[in-house]
């Protein structure tokens, strides 16, 4: 299990992510001169975070959902971003952070006892 925080709601026990990746994303800006140079300027570095679940039933895998706010409606969405505190590894201490949902990926598994979420990945990057 891995330490989560999402707007002041503490993720534990079934609820917790089974792991966070952390990285780093470099916003570039590249062109290429009249001689054919390829010049890249490195505009910003910023923190991506990947968090995956490995499984979820359907009650846990909605609360997440609206947590991490992916609904069809993107006018419900807050363009300010989610605080995020989480553990950072390199420092060996919680990290605070405002991140965007870049993208959610799940994979659902049908039973005879409903439907199970396997694989729940979301991509974070810091605003």
């Amino acid at each position: 299990m891995a330490y989560l925080r999402i707007k002041n709601e503490e993720f534990s026990r079934d609820r917790a992510p089974s792991r966070i990746i952390p990285g780093v994303e470099y916003v570039k800006n590249s062109e290429r001169s009249l001689d054919g140079s390829l010049h890249v300027d490195i505009a910003a570095v910023k923190q991506r975070l990947q968090v995956i679940f490995d499984v979820l039933n359907q009650s846990n895998y909605n609360h997440i959902m609206d947590i991490f706010e992916v609904v069809a409606d993107t006018s419900k969405i807050d363009p300010e971003g989610l605080d995020i505190t989480y553990f950072n590894i390199d420092t060996n201490a919680k990290r605070n952070g405002r991140f965007s949902v870049e993208n959610v990926a799940f994979n659902p598994l049908v039973t005879d006892g409903g439907v199970l979420w396997r694989d729940v990945t979301f991509d974070l990057i810091e605003l």
